[in-house]
């Protein structure tokens, strides 16, 4: 069996999830066939005397042929043979209490969702429908810990490249990322300003930080 870091370690707080980490470690454990968990996402409105939202989540898994090559079909008998696989399908809509998924005023997702889990690698990531911006939560594991990230990444920038090395962070998150508008709660602090390869402007925030300014859902 391939040895791997226990997901236990992870201390980005959207992926403090006991269930979640616990199902991990005992499903990457019980197997080397799979490598990937990942969750799909979708909403609806449910229009009657007690009109509510229904938000549906479910888990898919990734295999490995015998050359170790990727592939979509998973035998579903050795699927049904490991408890945590029902867990994670069972339990997969609990996640949108967890991230942050922007809704239209149709109540359908306003943009692009990616949840996965691989082998010493957690990450989330949320792209709007207008690709103006891209929200990213991430747990690596670096050989020795577990490293968490979050950034915000902003390909329609107006402000100058050039000024951003010495401008104030606060006013480069306000200009660049209007959370509010978007559907959060509140704006995010920005610990610091990064620029991309294709000239993206990359906000770099506290691990947490979105997590906490994230829509309610009812």
């Amino acid at each position: 069996m391939t040895d791997f870091p226990s997901f236990g370690g992870v201390t980005h707080p959207a992926f403090r999830i006991d269930w979640l980490l616990m199902s991990l470690d005992r499903l990457f454990t019980a197997t080397d066939k799979i490598d990937l968990v990942g969750f799909d996402f979708s909403a609806h409105e449910v229009n009657n005397d007690n009109a509510h939202l229904v938000l549906d989540g479910t888990a898919f898994f990734r295999a490995r042929n015998a050359e170790g090559d990727p592939f979509e079909h998973i035998d579903e008998e050795l699927l049904d043979e490991i408890p945590a696989v029902r867990c994670l399908e069972r339990r997969a809509s609990a996640l949108w209490h967890n991230v942050p998924i922007l809704l239209t005023c149709e109540a359908s997702i306003d943009g692009e969702v990616s949840f996965y889990a691989e082998r010493g690698l957690i990450r989330y990531e949320f792209r709007n429908w207008d690709e103006t911006w891209e929200i990213g939560f991430e747990a690596r594991h670096n050989g020795s810990d577990w490293v968490a990230s979050e950034t915000v990444t902003v390909f329609d920038y107006h402000g100058s490249l050039i000024d951003l090395a010495g401008a104030d962070v606060e006013s480069v998150t306000l200009q660049a990322f209007n959370a509010t508008a978007d559907g959060f709660k509140g704006q995010p602090k920005a610990l610091k300003v990064g620029i991309g390869a294709n000239d993206e402007v990359i906000l770099h925030l506290e691990p947490g930080e979105l997590s906490r300014l994230m829509p309610d859902h009812s």
